[in-house]
């Protein structure tokens, strides 16, 4: 799985404050904060592949050593770091203001559960909108367990592996019979029968699409379109619309027994626009790359 490491290093903080809460969870003569930087392990690990953002936010907790994130277990509640530059591929995090975590001064034994990108959450649950694909990026949930490892004040480097949640499709296309407008004068590819909202679970890294009614995703690019989407097992197939800069609409389909997309995947279409008869119409093969080292076979649609 194409992942994000970030390290964690505990370093020596200014003392002298005069109370401790629940989020510092120490002692107020020995403060021990938590510095945040990431080490990219594979190149593909945001909607934009290979870049971190300046002001890129990520939501952290840490939790006792029982690796459970509950109301009781928990330490420093959705703490809020972002990239302080643009770099590929490593960055360095900093806490935004009164969100600084710190380590138990008693030394005992902590994990951290993480997720991109930060925003408010409910009970434990990050609510996730695909509706607008103007900015891959920002909907591009990733999540980072707790794992089996614990850590402490005295620990050192901790790594915290982020994974996609989400499914990011690309669409290649290129022009068959009859068609002359090239695709690089802009193409808009409409993903019927979707949801466009659910939630991811922080206690288990779980996304749950929506139950509420379909609609239709857009995204739009030229010869190369991309978007991201929640998981989906499809039973009755998937059904999409490809508009050209000529205002062409060509329609096409994968068969439900070809639908089963999967979190951290990413689903490659060659997509082939071609006038038909009185008609048009698109001709899909799709394959799995990239987020994951899945293979696919093809896939043919009229």
């Amino acid at each position: 799985m194409r992942t994000t490491i970030f390290a964690i290093a505990a370093i020596a903080a200014a003392t002298g404050l005069t109370s401790c809460n629940k989020d510092e969870a120490v002692n107020n003569d020995e403060l021990v904060a938590v510095q945040f930087a990431s080490g990219i392990a594979e190149v593909e690990t945001r909607a934009n592949e290979t870049t971190w953002t300046a002001g890129d936010p990520v939501g952290i907790y840490m939790i006792g050593a029982l690796g459970t994130l509950t109301t009781t277990n928990t330490l420093a509640d959705n703490k809020q770091y972002t990239a302080t530059a643009d770099a590929t591929p490593t960055a360095n995090f900093s806490a935004t203001a009164g969100n600084t975590i710190y380590y138990p001064a008693s030394g005992d034994d902590v994990k951290f559960i993480a997720y991109y990108p930060y925003g408010t959450v409910t009970s434990f649950t990050l609510p996730i909108s695909v509706a607008s694909q103007s900015n891959l990026a920002a909907i591009d949930v990733m999540y980072a367990p707790a794992g089996t490892a614990t850590y402490n004040k005295s620990s050192g480097t901790v790594n915290l592996p982020f994974a996609h949640k989400l499914v990011k499709l690309v669409f290649n296309i290129s022009n068959g019979t009859g068609v002359t407008e090239a695709p690089s004068n802009g193409i808009s590819v409409a993903i019927l029968g979707q949801q466009t909202a659910g939630e991811l679970d922080l206690a288990t890294g779980t996304v749950t699409p929506g139950t509420g009614t379909a609609a239709t995703i857009t995204a739009s690019g030229n010869a190369t379109v991309e978007a991201i989407v929640l998981p989906n097992t499809s039973t009755t197939g998937m059904g999409f619309t490809f508009t050209n800069g000529a205002a062409e609409i060509f329609t096409g389909s994968i068969p439900s027994s070809s639908i089963s997309w999967t979190g951290g995947n990413k689903y490659t279409y060659m997509v082939t626009l071609q006038k038909t008869g009185a008609g048009t119409g698109a001709v899909i093969t799709g394959t799995i790359t990239a987020w994951n080292n899945i293979t696919g076979g093809g896939i043919t649609a009229e």
